[in-house]
């Protein structure tokens, strides 16, 4: 439904596409819905930015629920890197440690989906904070 509205905006400003955009337009990406559901709830608890809200019982827990429903949801790892980037700030966690752990999450979802610019400003954030 929403790749179809995208395709109809497009066509009517008159929206000139390469290739390779239509085809990421009309590529369809189905996710577990119980994953999903775990991966906005991961992201609300990241939101918090609380010690409690990026911790297991937050968005830690839904991001592994999400992977664990759905291991091909590179938007679950990049909840999971973008937590682990953060937690130092929040929490008793050595920043190497949880830059490591960081950076496996964000280069996992970009071995699912090279297109996805969470994962790569993730992995920029904690490469330039080493």
């Amino acid at each position: 439904m929403l790749r179809e509205l995208a395709s109809l905006i497009a066509g009517e400003i008159r929206l000139n596409l390469s290739t390779e955009q239509q085809k990421r337009l009309t590529s369809a990406v189905s996710v577990n819905p119980e994953a999903y559901e775990h991966y906005l709830r991961g992201r609300y608890f990241w939101n918090r930015r609380t010690q409690d809200g990026l911790k297991k019982a937050g968005a830690v827990e839904h991001f592994e629920a999400a992977i664990a429903l759905d291991p091909g949801y590179a938007r679950a790892y990049a909840g999971l890197a973008d937590t682990y980037a953060v937690f130092p700030a929040y929490g008793p966690i050595n920043f190497r440690i949880a830059a490591e752990k960081a950076e496996t999450a964000a280069l996992k979802a970009l071995a699912i989906d090279p297109g996805i610019s969470e994962a790569y400003a993730t992995l920029r954030f904690v490469t330039q904070n080493k």
